[in-house]
C-alpha cells in the first residue's frame, strides 16, 4: 500500500484520479485482464514510458509468438507515453531481445497518439503509473487498456 502512495506523488491530479479509479475497479472485479479474442486484423499496442525497453521488447516477442502460432499479427506496435520519436532501443533491451531470439536493431521509438489509441483493439501497459498516465490522457481508451505486468 505504501508503494501505491509513493507512486501517486509523481502523478498529476488527472493521473491520480485515473489511478485510484482503476485500482478501485480492479478491487471489485470489474476489469478483465485478457480480451475475449484477438484476430489478425486487430491492432495490439504495447505502451511504456519511453518505448525503448519494455514495450519494444513486448512488441517483438508478440510478433514472434504470433508468427509461430500461425497468427500473422501485422498490426502489433509499441509506443511510449514520453517517447522521443526515432530513438533506438536501449542497448540492454537489444541484448535481452537477442538472448530471447528477437531483434530490436531496427526498432525506433514512437509516442502514443490519440489516433493510435483509437485504432487499437487492445492496449497493454507495463505498470500502474503508465496505466494512470494513459487513462488521464486518453480516457476514451479505458475499455481497451490492460496491464501486462
Amino acid at each position: 500500500m505504501q508503494e501505491h502512495l509513493l507512486e501517486l506523488r509523481d502523478l498529476s491530479g488527472a493521473e491520480r484520479r485515473a489511478h485510484v479509479a482503476t485500482t478501485l475497479r480492479r478491487l471489485v472485479g470489474r476489469r478483465a485482464t485478457i480480451p475475449p479474442s484477438l484476430g489478425p486484423s486487430d491492432v495490439v499496442v504495447f505502451v511504456c514510458h519511453g518505448n525503448i525497453i519494455r514495450s519494444a521488447l513486448a512488441e517483438a516477442l508478440m510478433r514472434r509468438h504470433g508468427a509461430a502460432a500461425g497468427v500473422p499479427f501485422d498490426r502489433i506496435v509499441s509506443a511510449g507515453l514520453a517517447a522521443r520519436p526515432g530513438r533506438e532501443a536501449d542497448p540492454r533491451a537489444v541484448a535481452a531481445a537477442r538472448a530471447l531470439g528477437v531483434d530490436l536493431a531496427a526498432h525506433r521509438a514512437q509516442p502514443l497518439t490519440a489516433e493510435l489509441a483509437e485504432r487499437a483493439s487492445v492496449i497493454y501497459v507495463m505498470d500502474r503509473l503508465n496505466e494512470a498516465r494513459l487513462l488521464a490522457r486518453f480516457p476514451q481508451a479505458s475499455a481497451k487498456v490492460r496491464r501486462l505486468g
